[in-house]
């Protein structure tokens, strides 16, 4: 039995990656799709459902009409008479295996709710059950605490660079692997920007060359819109915690899942939380004109060290200061202990003149990087967090945490035999590296040791490119080899 499925757009790709984890995760009673409006998850379960064909029923609860309810809606589908729960679930019962997918569970009652969430722990055996939604009151964690849900990854619902690229070729766009890593990562694999840049530039028949840059200027403001209207679907309070995020406030680990219950646009990695780039691009600074340039500082740390906004460049009063801002800044999570400060710059000086020091260095930081940025940003981007110094990541790119990033997520495509995918990372990474770490600074000893890892990594990076591109093309050939026909005859 099988419901008219959602329309989808002109041109869509397989979600490889959401439907072989909805496949490895078939015997969990609840697949819960749980991720922000604009994610994909239709589309997603949309492809995955007419690739299971009539082992799939669909539940678009998004555009239902005022007057159904589910009950009618269940009663309806399954030819019951009259809607009772006993009924069924002796109905479901008689059934070969099937897969319920109710999409839109955020747009439900109460009522309705409980219904679900009692299903999940009754429902038989043979009934797989996947809800999504941006947001749920279900007692999700509760259910997934029991051993009853498990929950989609953000990760795998994003889209991947093998993603991006798919859809580009599809709608007939030809680019440098350089540029779709670009505009991916302005979108973070955000599906609904994704996608509309892309369509952008087959629309203006125009090359995916600052595409993004060209979309926000003609886009932006339209979007904008679309960004208020989801934000302020969001409750109260979790819609004050994200406007917090997006000006660059520090935020719990208990204050970050409730945004993401919320469906809010965020990302963490697991010491700092910071919203889509292209929030910070069309939200950050609500009072000015949206210009065709990405807000964030650039800062390099391969090669020659440098902090830019544009084509400005920060000019450092003493070399004291700048080192001090790199040694906050490449850690991962942008945060490092006054005192580890101290003993790694004034090992042997007055514990209150060397406290004394460090504050005439981080207001000479501040007054450095004012001269390419406006004094509120500045207060965003480096400031004191009780016996803290921090650099907020989320207001900047930096080119050794997109190597790290390039080498984690080309690691894991690797490891999970998605060649192309990998390539794509290891060959980003290799881009970004083309320098020693702080290559022409002076040496110092603090980060000496970090440039050996560097250079390991790299190595690596180089090795796989080589070993995988030797798989690729050894499947190409095959490919390419005719079947033999060959016959054996008894004599």
């Amino acid at each position: 039995m099988t419901l008219p499925l959602p329309r989808l757009a002109a041109f869509t790709i397989e979600r490889e990656q959401v439907s072989a984890w909805l496949a490895r995760y078939s015997d969990m009673p609840l697949r819960f799709c749980l991720a922000p409006a604009g994610s994909g998850k239709t589309t997603a379960l949309v492809t995955y459902a007419r690739s299971k064909q009539d082992t799939v029923v669909y539940f678009h609860l998004k555009h239902r009409t005022e007057d159904q309810s589910l009950e009618d809606i269940l009663c309806n589908t399954f030819h019951l008479e009259t809607y009772s729960y006993a009924q069924l679930i002796e109905h479901l019962s008689t059934r070969d295996r099937v897969e319920l997918i109710f999409d839109g569970v955020d747009r439900l009652h109460p009522a309705e709710q409980a219904l679900l969430e009692r299903l999940v722990y009754e429902v038989p055996a043979n009934v797989g059950l996947i809800y999504a939604g941006t947001t749920t009151s279900m007692a999700l964690h509760r259910l997934e605490a029991v051993g009853l849900a498990i929950t989609l990854p953000r990760s795998e619902i994003l889209f991947s660079l093998q993603e991006t690229r798919a859809l580009a070729l599809g709608l007939g766009l030809t680019a440098r692997d350089e540029h779709l890593f670009e505009i991916h990562e302005h979108c973070n694999g955000w599906a609904v920007v994704l996608a509309d840049i892309l369509r952008s530039a087959v629309e203006n028949e125009t090359s995916l060359v600052d595409a993004y840059e060209r979309w926000v200027v003609q886009r932006g403001r339209s979007f904008s819109a679309y960004l208020e209207e989801e934000i302020g679907r969001f409750p109260e309070p979790q819609r004050e915690l994200f406007h917090r995020v997006v000006a660059g406030e520090m935020i719990s680990e208990k204050d970050l899942t409730l945004l993401e219950d919320a469906g809010a646009f965020v990302i963490s990695n697991g010491a700092n939380v910071w919203p889509y780039n292209v929030i910070n691009d069309l939200l950050s600074k609500p009072a000015q004109p949206i210009v065709a340039r990405n807000t964030r500082l650039s800062i390099r740390m391969f090669g020659r060290f440098s902090i830019r906004s544009g084509d400005r460049e920060v000019t450092w009063i003493r070399r004291r200061d700048q080192q001090i801002f790199r040694y906050v800044a490449i850690r991962s999570e942008g945060r490092v202990k006054k005192s580890e400060i101290i003993s790694v710059f004034w090992p042997d000086a007055d514990p209150h003149l060397a406290a004394q020091s460090l504050r005439t260095a981080s207001s000479n930081i501040r007054k450095a990087l004012a001269s390419v940025m406006e004094p509120q940003a500045v207060e965003q981007l480096f400031f004191t967090d009780g016996p803290d110094i921090v650099v907020n990541l989320a207001h900047a790119v930096v080119d050794v945490h997109r190597f790290r990033a390039h080498m984690n997520e080309g690691h894991e495509a690797d490891n999970d035999g998605r060649i192309a995918d990998a390539l794509a990372h290891y060959y980003a990474a290799e881009r970004l590296c083309r320098s020693d770490l702080f290559g022409g600074e002076p040496r110092e000893d603090w980060f000496l040791p970090q440039c050996e890892v560097y250079r390991g990594m790299l190595a690596f990076a180089v090795e796989r490119i080589a070993a995988l591109r030797a798989e690729m093309d050894e499947e190409e050939a095959m490919e390419e080899t005719p079947d033999m026909d060959v016959s054996v005859s008894a004599t």
